[in-house]
């Protein structure tokens, strides 16, 4: 990836917070370029929402209130607990498939001689 480099100026107390905010193995070239990315999210977001008020007329209580409405109707999903090399990931069975679990082994019988009389 082709990166650009420029100077930036920050007071001394908001740098020591970037430093501070920034995780041990990150560089602070990273973190701020995270922080443009969530930044330049959140502006497309405010658009799109000026978009859908003008569009539909909604206003922004109503479109608050909307979006409250379906979350508290949405179905939440959780990931299974994280087992193997699946990480947890959700799985998926065709419909009509059986389950099946996994065969135990079986018990090696051991020959006569070593057998114990009981």
């Amino acid at each position: 990836m082709a990166v650009e480099k420029f100077s930036i100026s920050f007071d001394p107390e908001l740098l020591a917070m970037v430093r501070d905010a920034a995780d041990d193995d990150e560089t602070l070239s990273a973190w701020m370029a995270e922080a443009a990315r969530q930044r330049i999210r959140g502006l497309a977001m405010d658009q799109f929402l000026d978009e859908v008020m003008h569009d539909t007329g909604m206003t922004e209580e109503e479109l608050l209130a909307a979006a409250a409405e379906a979350r508290a109707g949405a179905i939440q999903v959780q990931p299974k607990p994280a087992t193997g090399p699946s990480r947890g990931a959700p799985t998926a069975r065709r419909r009509g498939a059986e389950r099946t679990s996994p065969q135990k082994p079986q018990a090696k019988a051991q020959p006569k001689s070593k057998r114990k009389a009981g």
